[in-house]
């Protein structure tokens, strides 16, 4: 599932139309509307909804949202927190969580004294296992092709009052490649841009065809991993 900015409202109209089956599995891409110490009261209300369907609401760490939140003494009975790099299982195919992302507004955030986090970025990919990985759950990712432009045409709002705006957005996109190319992934999941899309890409270098899945805000898909 997409961004949700901590609003549940879409989330909870899918629940009480019982879209999802029981003993389901939710992952949300971070911006998760966890900004500060301790769980906002929709949170809290849509527990109890999730444990009567025995269906478990894990959240992805977003740049929106506090790293320090993200501990196992946080977790609800069914809302759950992903740890950074925490591997994953699904399918019979290994996972990687790979959170975080550079925001194009934290020059107001400051000035506005609205939260944002030092250590919202991604983490080194250097601190990422030497493993292979099937799949990569994150927030933020490969930028389209096609939405290079427009990424660049919104981050310029504020490029006037952040000097290292850009040059760490381009350091972010190195990263993400980094990650890619060091654990061979073939599937990649993530949100943070608000569009959808899903492009393929083929490192001719490794031989290996993938495919990059970006979410919307609110944006439900089943995880799937379709030949390559």
């Amino acid at each position: 599932m997409g961004d949700n900015h901590g609003k549940l409202v879409v989330l909870e109209n899918l629940l009480q139309r019982n879209v999802f089956p029981n003993h389901s599995d939710i992952i949300v891409l971070g911006d998760c509307g966890l900004m500060f110490t301790q769980f906002p009261p929709a949170y809290l209300r849509i527990d109890e909804v999730l444990a009567k369907q025995d269906i478990r609401l894990f959240l992805l760490r977003g740049n929106h949202d506090n790293p320090d939140f993200f501990i196992p003494e946080n977790n609800l009975s069914h809302v759950l927190l992903l740890p950074d790099l925490c591997k994953l299982s699904y399918k019979g195919k290994s996972g990687l969580v790979y959170p975080g992302a550079v925001s194009i507004d934290r020059s107001e955030r400051m000035i506005e004294n609205f939260p944002w986090f030092e250590n919202e970025e991604v983490p080194s990919p250097d601190d990422v296992p030497n493993d292979e990985v099937d799949f990569i759950l994150s927030h933020g990712g490969i930028c389209p092709p096609d939405y290079v432009a427009t990424g660049y045409a919104k981050a310029s709002r504020w490029v006037p009052y952040d000097d290292k705006l850009v040059a760490d957005i381009d350091a972010e996109q190195l990263k993400y490649r980094q990650v890619v190319e060091k654990t061979k992934v073939k599937y990649m999941f993530y949100g943070h841009f608000h569009i959808s899309r899903t492009f393929p890409e083929f490192d001719a270098s490794n031989r290996i065809a993938r495919y990059f899945n970006i979410l919307d805000i609110d944006e439900v898909r089943e995880l799937r991993f379709p030949s390559l």
